[in-house]
């Protein structure tokens, strides 16, 4: 089981934070790739599996909004934002 405090660390813990920050460097490293291949890969490595159709057009649309609040320039911040998501979802904090 879990308790809030818990989600409380995931969403504000600075070692969270950090490991999202690197996580996202090195996604963006790779110039070469595009968003669905980084969205891709990030599901993979989040979850072990590939991004199923309705999360990625949900991924997407969250990416596309935060864009539009922070800026064409946030591009990092954006990432950062969803790969932070990523890490809150369930699936990634409980093994079946």
């Amino acid at each position: 089981s879990n308790s809030p405090a818990q989600a409380l660390i995931l969403l504000n813990d600075p070692f969270v934070h950090q490991q999202v920050d690197i996580w996202s460097k090195r996604l963006l490293a790779q110039k070469e790739k595009n968003d669905d291949e980084l969205l891709f890969q990030a599901y993979l490595e989040a979850f072990g599996r590939t991004v199923r159709s309705d999360e990625a057009t949900a991924a997407k649309a969250f990416l596309a909004s935060q864009l539009k609040l922070y800026g064409q320039e946030s591009r990092k911040k954006v990432w950062h934002d969803l790969l932070h998501t990523l890490m809150n979802v369930k699936e990634f904090i409980f093994i079946n």
